[in-house]
């Protein structure tokens, strides 16, 4: 099983992203600011990884994206979406009440998991 697909909505500086994986090795590079950061924490978020009490977590301000041509009383809430591709039995057994299959190829099987914070 591996990370297939990553959906990022209203974190930090991201409005929308989605980012495609291969199953192996990805690198992510870009200039500075341009939120390389902001895909390893959610990712981070995620999977609970590291002390989330102190080294990330959306619990300020900062960490909503904010429209400045369209101020809106209550900002939207963060949204992480992970499709993971199903490969092994394994992965099914252990997952099983969250596999899914596609409809146009039954043999591909994937799991999606949606983390919203408000």
């Amino acid at each position: 099983m591996f990370l297939e697909n990553l959906i990022i909505n209203n974190f930090r500086a991201i409005n929308k992203l989605e980012i495609n994986f291969n199953k192996g090795i990805n690198i992510i590079i870009g200039e500075n600011n341009s939120g390389k950061t902001a895909i390893i924490d959610a990712l981070r978020i995620c999977f609970s990884y590291g002390k989330q009490w102190r080294d990330i977590g959306v619990r300020n301000d900062e960490d909503f994206y904010i429209d400045v041509s369209e101020i809106k009383e209550d900002s939207e809430p963060v949204e992480f979406h992970l499709y993971f591709r199903v490969e092994t039995a394994e992965d099914r057994h252990y997952f099983n009440s969250m596999v899914v299959q596609n409809i146009d190829d039954p043999s591909i099987q994937h799991i999606d998991y949606i983390l919203s914070i408000n």
